[in-house]
């Protein structure tokens, strides 16, 4: 996603094959007269995947974009989506306060902070490797767990995935053959497996739950091309 010339807002998405292609599968255009673009991370429902895209004129705007479809839903008042669970969506609103806003368009403060990744009602801060075990309507303090015996490395690139039974820590690894390494947990913080990916002249990576395990996807700058990996757990 990116602004062209500094006046119009498009994000564009598509697959990328084994051999590190991209092909386009759509586009869409938010508008010129310098709007400002800030998307969320794309994940999967009910097998489709989607992500929040919010808009920053004279007013904030988010709207959930259906990749398969390249439908918009009906706009929040969020000028960035941190997370979200269905039609629930937490951010941050013009006052620059956290918000959640539920699928009638209501909004309330939430506890919610930045940088998060949700399945179900799991929410996962990546900067402390913290999982926050919430219920709807999302008021009441959380169920919290702090990964001890990994901590992150927040000088490093990194992620904290949220699963279905626990989160992946995706971090750089000081030593071993691939640069960065995944590391699955349940929701006790127990950690059942680990998987390296990568490459010595990797660039920027990124990270998603699939339906067949962890996708990450790297680039390697010096042959421009761009590689994909289906992870899973490999047992100590």
């Amino acid at each position: 996603a990116w602004g062209i010339d500094n006046h119009d807002a498009l994000v564009v998405w598509g697959d990328v094959d084994e051999d590190g292609a991209f092909t386009k599968q759509g586009e869409r255009s938010f508008g010129a007269h310098g709007v400002a673009l800030a998307c969320s991370r794309m994940h999967l429902e009910r097998g489709a995947p989607v992500m929040w895209v919010a808009t920053r004129d004279e007013h904030c705007e988010a709207h959930r974009l259906d990749l398969a479809a390249g439908q918009l839903g009906k706009p929040r008042p969020l000028c960035r989506v941190w997370a979200a669970v269905g039609d629930d969506a937490f951010g941050i609103d013009d006052a620059g306060k956290p918000a959640h806003v539920d699928g009638l368009g209501t909004v309330s403060r939430t506890a919610v902070t930045a940088d998060s990744d949700v399945v179900g009602t799991t929410v996962v801060t990546r900067q402390q490797a913290t999982v926050r075990r919430w219920d709807a309507p999302f008021k009441k303090p959380p169920r919290t767990m702090t990964l001890g015996k990994l901590p992150i490395d927040t000088t490093a690139p990194a992620d904290v995935i949220a699963t279905n039974d626990g989160v992946v820590l995706v971090q750089r690894q000081r030593r071993g053959d691939e640069p960065m390494l995944a590391v699955w947990f349940d929701m006790k913080g127990t950690s059942h497996g680990s998987s390296g990916f990568g490459d010595p002249g990797m660039g920027q990576h990124a990270c998603a739950i699939g339906d067949k395990g962890l996708v990450c996807a790297w680039g390697d700058e010096a042959a421009a091309k761009i590689y994909a990996l289906t992870l899973n757990p490999e047992t100590p």
